[in-house]
């Protein structure tokens, strides 16, 4: 059906892009989301191809980057959790209210409206499209109420809503909630994927054990005939399959308790 500080150091020089500077480009920052990396990653892709897929979409921070940046026929975005996300960002973003909030005050509205959206129906496309916003480390509802300064003002965050959505109805990706390999299945040779799965013996808050067998990934992938490139922490698996990786990256990881850890993150691709 489908033919931070630190700099990536790529094993090759990367290739120069000439970014579409009349498309938007935007992102949603959480721990593990590849906004702040995006810039650099694109710079690993190929240039163009049929499909562009993200197999673990999250919310999409790499489709973003690309389809302002490279040339690619059509746009795959699937992940079994957040697909409604897109869907609701599509169809319903210009309608919703942002709840008051500056990148330094929280006020007591803030906090009524976390709970209100909470008890809301999970298909409610307000309480979806607000879950970055208003829940720590945009993990849902059920982590918490994001707290703390620097998480952004209640005008950035409407204003990335509605960029994002004219994205989503310019390009008109496909938009799966898939099994990723099932969703990989659907990709021929002349597509692209870039996967990046819930981190290996992590605890990734909005993903359970049950979602991916990072061996049978591995497998998958060492077969595949599609161009891919991964992105994992550093795991003895993921050398022993792939060897070194293309780049490698320190940074610093959010537990859900006190304290964070400091891990390397790295990419593979076979082209």
């Amino acid at each position: 059906m489908f033919s931070n500080p630190s700099p990536l150091t790529p094993v090759v020089p990367p290739p120069q892009f000439q970014p579409d500077k009349t498309k938007s480009v935007v992102g949603f920052t959480y721990p593990g989301g590849k906004k702040t990396l995006a810039h650099h990653l694109i710079k690993l892709l190929p240039t163009d191809g049929n499909t562009f897929a993200e197999i673990f979409a999250g919310r999409g921070n790499l489709f973003f980057r690309v389809q302002a940046a490279l040339n690619y026929d059509s746009f795959l975005i699937n992940d079994i959790r957040t697909a409604p996300f897109f869907n609701a960002l599509r169809d319903f973003a210009h309608t919703i209210r942002v709840p008051y909030r500056t990148a330094e005050v929280y006020g007591l509205s803030y906090k009524s409206e976390f709970q209100r959206l909470k008890d809301l129906p999970q298909d409610d496309p307000e309480k979806i499209i607000l879950e970055p916003f208003l829940s720590f480390s945009g993990a849902g509802y059920r982590a918490g109420i994001k707290t703390g300064r620097g998480c952004g003002s209640s005008a950035g965050y409407k204003k990335t809503l509605l960029a994002a959505q004219e994205i989503l109805r310019r390009t008109n990706p496909t938009v799966t909630s898939l099994q990723w390999h099932d969703a990989i299945s659907m990709l021929g040779t002349d597509d692209v994927a870039y996967v990046d799965p819930p981190y290996r013996d992590c605890r990734v808050y909005g993903y359970s054990d049950s979602d991916l067998d990072h061996d049978q990934l591995i497998r998958v992938l060492k077969t595949a005939r599609f161009r891919w490139m991964l992105s994992e922490y550093r795991h003895p698996s993921y050398f022993q399959a792939f060897g070194e990786p293309l780049w490698s990256k320190q940074i610093n990881g959010t537990q859900y308790g006190p304290g964070k850890i400091q891990r390397t993150e790295c990419g593979w691709r076979n082209y």
